[in-house]
């Protein structure tokens, strides 16, 4: 991906950033990246793996949940002030993304963190490198934001190998992420059998992008680190 292309990608994101409230089209961002529609989309999907739509979303969620943690804003005014149209679409998408309410994110709670559900035989290995510093989280999403319900996943104290078995047959992205901090990794999608057992590239955690959809999952947030988050069965 060339240069020009990347900076006109950063250009649509400024402008979600600053824009999240109000109903922005990508005709809208298009015209911002000064690109046609059709392939302002396909760069953007290029460049950041996901589309348009999907990563405003992603900066709506992020910033709903700055304002639950830092204002007296009611959650139908946070549904407002990111550009939801209504309390009933955001909190499901909310709940979904971030994995607990809006109203139990704002207790401050140890979030829950429901594991992965079935009955899966493949198994995925791999390694992980950072400096070691603070645990790292790894786990297998359906897409390439952090974001739901983990298929498994694993928190590593220290580099080195990693093992997620039981793991359900399906195409899954594995993302990695500090538990401090802002470094991120993974994959690209990696096809699963009822029966695979696959070893995926090394994953080295680098600090984050412009370019990289904001990390919804509550479990990496500094606020859930004080106290290691439950798992609940499903």
């Amino acid at each position: 991906m060339n240069l020009s292309a990347v900076t006109a990608v950063e250009r649509a994101i400024g402008t979600m950033r600053e824009e999240y409230s109000t109903p922005l089209t990508v005709d809208d961002l298009a015209r911002c990246a000064m690109y046609s529609k059709f392939h302002f989309s396909r760069m953007f999907q290029r460049v950041t793996g996901i589309s348009p739509g999907r990563y405003l979303s992603a900066v709506r969620i992020a910033e709903a949940k700055r304002l639950l943690v830092s204002t007296s804003l009611s959650v139908a005014d946070v549904t407002n002030q990111v550009g939801f149209s209504g309390v009933g679409s955001f909190s499901t998408r909310f709940r979904y993304s971030v994995g607990v309410t809006p109203s139990r994110y704002r207790r401050m709670d140890p979030p829950p963190f429901v594991a992965g559900c079935g009955n899966g035989r493949g198994v995925v290995r791999g390694t992980l490198a950072w400096n070691g510093a603070f645990p790292a989280f790894v786990g297998l999403f359906s897409g390439r934001v952090f974001e739901g319900v983990p298929a498994r996943h694993v928190i590593m104290e220290q580099p080195g190998e990693y093992v997620l078995d039981g793991v359900p047959a399906g195409n899954w992205f594995v993302l990695a992420h500090s538990m401090r901090g802002n470094l991120l990794g993974g994959t690209g999608q990696v096809q699963i059998g009822s029966d695979s057992d696959i070893r995926v590239p090394e994953i080295r955690l680098r600090a984050r992008r412009l370019a990289d959809p904001p990390a919804l999952l509550a479990l990496l947030d500094d606020s859930a680190r004080e106290e290691e988050p439950a798992a609940l069965a499903c």
